[in-house]
This record gives structure tokens, C-alpha cells and sequence, in this order.
């Protein structure tokens, strides 16, 4: 913390070469495969935070030899105009590479071929929050996040031998169709809290869930939903 009371900080983080079995659970026949050195960083700053308005950035870079450059980058915006409400506002950006993105299990009269990927995913998001508080026995409490991802696999590998990363060349769209996605979701709730006895609250709830999902195969995006209003009510019985 500095003297005028703004914060710098720095993150970092170095992973060692290791085993992953997660592949496992997606399918019986899929193989340990052995991990790369990869490391990251990256710095944070934010003003002080006593103030009405308050900015915060989040910049960092990592790197791997076989999955290449990743980054991100993330934007924050306090506002507090009055002192029962609090506006947050948060936007980030990442590039996400990977050197063994799981594919497919694709079963030959020769052979069983565990397909991997090279694979680039950005994702981009804005989390919205708000509080007000209207007296200790109403508050409004709102949620609202924007999501977008899009997943690009670019280079297709088979995995040669188990608990290592022995790769070959595989021309895995000559039998199979683009895993290639788009995803745009926007999930959010808003909650009113009354209390409107000692003891005794209402609750009313509101949900939002929608989900758009792209495929480069149908070129068409496939929407799927749910708003939900949900009310709650508790009473409470004196002995």
C-alpha cells in the first residue's frame, strides 16, 4: 500500500511437469499423459479505496514452450454515490492456449487413437453487481455477468504412449466434424430481502439463464433459457 493509499500487488506461479489422469474420466480408455513446464504473472493496482470511485486493473502473461503465449487482462470500476449503495463493475479478457486440449477416442480395427489438440480459447466477461441497502430490514441485491468464449482448435495430435507427451500428426477432420465452438451466455439474479418482522423475511427472486451456443458445423447458434421468479417467506413462532 502506498502512501496515498492506493495497492499494487504481483502474482506469479511456476508448475512443474507432473502426471494428468483427468482424461480418464471422460473415457475408460484414455492414458495418463505427462505435463509441461509453464509458468505466469502479472500485476494488480487499484486507488483508494475509501473513495466514491474506485479503479482497479489486472494485467499478466504466461508461457509454455509447446502451448505458446497466453494472457489476461482484467478493468474494474467501484462507485459508491451514497452510502447504502455499492456499483460494481468488472470486464476481463483472456487467451487461454493448450498443448493437450482431449479431443476424441476413436476406435480402428488396428488401433485406438487418443486424439489431442492444440487449442486456443479467449474469453471475454462483464460481472455486474449491485447492493443497496434501503434500511437494515430491506436491501436489493442484483447479479448480472455477460459471458462469451470462443474455442479454436488449430493443430490435431495422437497420443502415441501413456505418461508421456509423445505426439503424432493426426488428420482428425478427414473422419470427424470441427469441435470448433462459440458460446454467449448471460446468467443473472436479482434478490429483494425484506425483513418484515423480527425474526421473519420474505425473500423474492429472480433468475436468469440463457445460453447461445455456436457451431461452425450447422453455421446456426442454438439458443436454450430459464427465467425463474422464486418467493420464499419465513416466519418465525415465539415460544
Amino acid at each position: 500500500m502506498l502512501s496515498n493509499y492506493w495497492r499494487l500487488g504481483y502474482f506469479s506461479k511456476l508448475l512443474f511437469t507432473a502426471f494428468n489422469d483427468e482424461d480418464i474420466f471422460r473415457n475408460e480408455k484414455s492414458w495418463t499423459y505427462k505435463t509441461e513446464l509453464f509458468g505466469y504473472g502479472g500485476a494488480i493496482i487499484s486507488t483508494d479505496r475509501r473513495k466514491k470511485l474506485v479503479l482497479s486493473m489486472e494485467a499478466g502473461a504466461g508461457y509454455a514452450k509447446l502451448r505458446g503465449r497466453g494472457y489476461r487482462l482484467g478493468l474494474g470500476v467501484e462507485i459508491k454515490p451514497i452510502e447504502p449503495l455499492n456499483i460494481e463493475i468488472k470486464t476481463n479478457q483472456d487467451l487461454s492456449p493448450t498443448y493437450m486440449q482431449w479431443v476424441d477416442i476413436i476406435e480402428t480395427p488396428e488401433d485406438t487413437v487418443r486424439v489431442y489438440a492444440n487449442s486456443k480459447q479467449v474469453t471475454k466477461d462483464i460481472t455486474l453487481r449491485l447492493n443497496w441497502t434501503f434500511s437494515p430490514d430491506l436491501t436489493l441485491q442484483c447479479f448480472m455477468q455477460p459471458f462469451y468464449a470462443d474455442m479454436n482448435y488449430e493443430k490435431f495430435f495422437q497420443l502415441l504412449t501413456p505418461n508421456t507427451m509423445d505426439l503424432e500428426a493426426y488428420d482428425y477432420l478427414a473422419q470427424a466434424e470441427n469441435p470448433d465452438f462459440t458460446i454467449n451466455n448471460t446468467v443473472g439474479t436479482i434478490v429483494l430481502r425484506w425483513q418484515y418482522r423480527p425474526g421473519s423475511t420474505f425473500y423474492l427472486v429472480y433468475n436468469l439463464n440463457e445460453s447461445r451456443f455456436y457451431s461452425p458445423v450447422d453455421e446456426a447458434w442454438t439458443l436454450e433459457g430459464s427465467n425463474a421468479i422464486f418467493v420464499k417467506l419465513n416466519y418465525w413462532l415465539k415460544n
